[in-house]
């Protein structure tokens, strides 16, 4: 380990020792590794690899100390390097975001102090191929060579001949949405959003697939996914959310559970669905509305307006003749089964 560690410049191997098998007497040496065999100091003698070494001691020949060492940058002048995220290093910041890396994108940028021109890139301990490059004021952008496995690694830049920065959190990703998301928690839920939204089944499979929770909430809106597919009269996206773990009871900001929303926008098929799957007519939103109550009040100029602005947001032709329609059977279809399971 000592040998990688000084073959790879983090540290200076030296041997202190003595040669007990010289006439006329024990002869003391220094020695110090490099290409890969012991060199003494002085320049008197021949390298010797460990083995050699090694065969000398087991034979009582040689007696010897390992010591690694720092180089010789390592003094008052020579101070650590420090890594910190895009902020500042002594005011509080807020959440800090670290790189995200993929694909042919190797680059990262962050802030640093003490880095010195030809500092060499370390990543979980071991030095890999890549470069420093000091930018503006306390910029640092440093680039890989080529990207270790996905998920969470730790860069460390060593100064020539000196000192290692601390440890600063990079994550790889297998692609850009993915690192997307690791950047901000909340897009892949939008995306996810986005592609129910626009009725788009595949994407919604593949974003599920990247490990999306199905019961997370849009941090704009509050929606759940089952919520969205249930406003937008997604009845294939809503059934494959169901398969896949999707809760009915799982509210939005406002208390109202998917069935709430596919009462209200009067999408049949799913509130079918959803009472086949469990969920409660009589369960109430945070205006303490049942199911029911969504689709029970009186028809009203307001009523319509809110609806008109609700449809304005969807791709559907249903205009408000077909919801003011639909409203009383839906409100029936509530009751029949809240009856039947004695809600």
């Amino acid at each position: 380990a000592l040998e990688t560690s000084a073959g790879e410049g983090a540290i200076v191997l030296e041997v202190d020792g003595v040669f007990l098998d010289e006439e006329p007497e024990p002869r003391a040496a220094k020695l110090q590794f490099a290409n890969g065999r012991y060199v003494p100091h002085d320049g008197s003698g021949q390298p010797l690899t460990r083995k050699e070494l090694d065969d000398l001691a087991r034979g009582g020949r040689f007696v010897g100390t390992f010591t690694g060492r720092h180089g010789k940058h390592a003094d008052y002048d020579s101070p650590q390097p420090a890594l910190w995220t895009l902020s500042s290093l002594h005011a509080q910041s807020g959440r800090q975001i670290f790189p995200v890396l993929h694909g042919e994108q190797r680059t990262m940028q962050l802030n640093g102090r003490h880095v010195r021109s030809g500092a060499n890139v370390v990543v979980d301990g071991r030095r890999v191929g890549g470069s420093v490059r000091l930018g503006d004021g306390e910029r640092v952008e440093v680039r890989l060579d080529h990207l270790p496995p996905v998920g969470m690694h730790l860069l460390q830049v060593q100064n020539p001949e000196g000192l290692f920065s601390n440890d600063f959190i990079f994550h790889v990703a297998e692609n850009a949405e993915k690192a997307q998301g690791l950047r901000d928690p909340g897009a892949l839920i939008n995306a996810l959003g986005e592609a129910i939204s626009r009725g788009d089944l595949a994407a919604s499979k593949r974003l599920v697939g990247q490990g999306i929770d199905v019961n997370g909430r849009r941090p704009n809106d509050g929606s759940t996914p089952l919520g969205l597919a249930a406003f937008h009269g997604e009845l294939e996206i809503a059934q494959f959310l169901l398969d896949g773990g999707a809760s009915v009871d799982r509210t939005n900001r406002d208390g109202n559970t998917p069935l709430h929303v596919a009462a209200f926008m009067c999408r049949t098929e799913i509130v079918n669905l959803l009472l086949a799957k469990g969920a409660s007519p009589t369960r109430r939103n945070g205006r303490r509305e049942s199911v029911i109550d969504v689709v029970s009040g009186p028809w009203s100029d307001d009523l319509a307006g809110f609806y008109t602005a609700l449809l304005g947001m969807t791709e559907e032709d249903t205009d408000l003749d077909e919801i003011q329609k639909r409203r009383p059977e839906v409100a029936k279809i509530l009751r029949s089964h809240a009856a039947k399971d004695g809600d």
